[in-house]
């Protein structure tokens, strides 16, 4: 498999979680709403568009992002406020600004905001800074984020073409909460990075019985069942895909689409062959 990006990843379940709007921002609710935390993005590169349904412009971005600005400098003290707004300039690719933010405007106010140390592994992240990325992780306290941050380092050591680190925190993410269905994602990422290509598909689609709205891992695993498999196995995986999913839902009426073109593929083929 190709080197997997983290911005290409299933944001449900994977490392950069975002915390709800504290209720002193209810009045930007309707923002909040037309352009999610989660968004895709044109400015950097786009978060996962599975991870919201939406696909906003970056003009939104720009407008949304200066509301924050004028909210965060008129109410300096508030951290949860400098949060998002730092997680805006994330999403608006002012890794630097942001990165300033929330050491100066939060963690420097709070050092026990978790979710701050987070957001910074992310701005590190994006940067392609894979070792600084790591630091701000060992801050973090909270016993109810320890899946989450090894999942994260599992990511991060992914990007630094460690898969044995990896795999090594994949599954002890998978020991502090075997419902995360990154773990398996994770664990699976790595056997294929290591040349495991069974071992990666299982557990890829192990993620993906664990929760079905991940259409990124799914892209990936028929990647690699296009590689790896023939077209009659290549069928039976995604008939056992859409066995998951729902069936009318947009993901199961994608795979029904690809399940109806793969048997078109592999009639061409044999009747090629009957010609011969």
């Amino acid at each position: 498999m190709t080197e997997m990006h983290y911005d290409t990843m299933p944001q449900g379940n994977t490392p950069w979680h975002r915390k709800t709007p504290c209720q002193r921002l209810r009045f930007f609710i309707a923002a909040l709403t037309a352009l999610p935390l989660l968004a895709v993005l044109c400015a950097c590169e786009p978060r996962p568009a599975a991870a919201h349904p939406f696909d906003e412009s970056f003009e939104n971005v720009v407008v949304s992002l200066e509301s924050y600005r004028q909210l965060a400098d008129e109410n300096p003290d508030d951290v949860e406020l400098q949060y998002l707004y730092a997680d805006m300039l994330i999403m608006a690719g002012q890794l630097d600004k942001a990165e300033q933010v929330i050491l100066k405007r939060v963690v420097a106010k709070d050092p026990d905001y978790d979710m701050a140390y987070y957001l910074l592994s992310e701005v590190y992240y994006r940067q392609k800074n894979y070792k600084k990325a790591l630091e701000p992780l060992k801050k973090i306290k909270a016993g109810d984020m320890k899946d989450e941050v090894l999942i994260a380092e599992a990511t991060i050591y992914l990007q630094m073409k460690e898969p044995k680190k990896c795999l090594e925190k994949a599954k002890a993410a998978m020991k502090a909460d075997s419902t995360n269905p990154g773990g398996h994602l994770h664990v699976g990422l790595a056997y294929i990075q290591m040349k495991d290509t069974a071992r990666g598909m299982q557990h890829m689609e192990m993620s993906l019985r664990m929760d079905p709205y991940q259409p990124l891992v799914y892209d990936w695993l028929k990647e690699q069942y296009k590689k790896n498999l023939s077209l009659e196995e290549h069928l039976k995986r995604l008939e056992s895909i859409l066995a998951e999913v729902p069936y009318e839902s947009d993901f199961g009426i994608r795979v029904r689409n690809d399940i109806k073109a793969l048997k078109k593929q592999i009639a061409e083929k044999k009747s090629k062959g009957k010609g011969k």
